[in-house]
Order: structure tokens, then sequence, then C-alpha cells
């Protein structure tokens, strides 16, 4: 959905260097909004996982979180 969001047809009467310009604009829009839509939810998701291990292991042996992930 997102690439079909970014990525449009490109007037092929235009100069190559033209075209190129557009393609490589809508390449850095992808990457930007892929990091955005993918990558951000996906490092909360994974936090919210470590944390929950976290507190599950806290309550099995009795120790506080901050003494878990003392190094």
């Amino acid at each position: 959905i997102l690439a079909l969001r970014i990525f449009s047809q490109i007037d092929p009467t235009l100069d190559p260097a033209a075209r190129d310009q557009i393609v490589n604009s809508q390449i850095a829009e992808m990457t930007w909004m892929g990091f955005a839509v993918i990558a951000l939810p996906l490092m909360i998701f994974s936090g919210a996982l470590v944390y929950a291990f976290l507190k599950k292991l806290s309550q099995m042996t009795g120790e506080e979180i901050h003494a878990l992930i003392k190094s």
C-alpha cells in the first residue's frame, strides 16, 4: 500500500535526467516513510515485549527489574 501510494507513473516523454530525478525522489520518500511505517512501530513493539519479559521474570524471581538489567 505504501509503495502504491508513493510510486506513480512517470511520463515517458521526459528526458532521462528528469525521469531519474523523479525516481530518486520517489525512492527517497519510500525510504523515510518505510522507516516511519515499519521500523518505528517494530521498535516500540520490541521494547514492550522486552519490558513484559523482564516484568514476568521479575515476578518469577522476586528481583526488581532494575536489578535484572544491571551489567
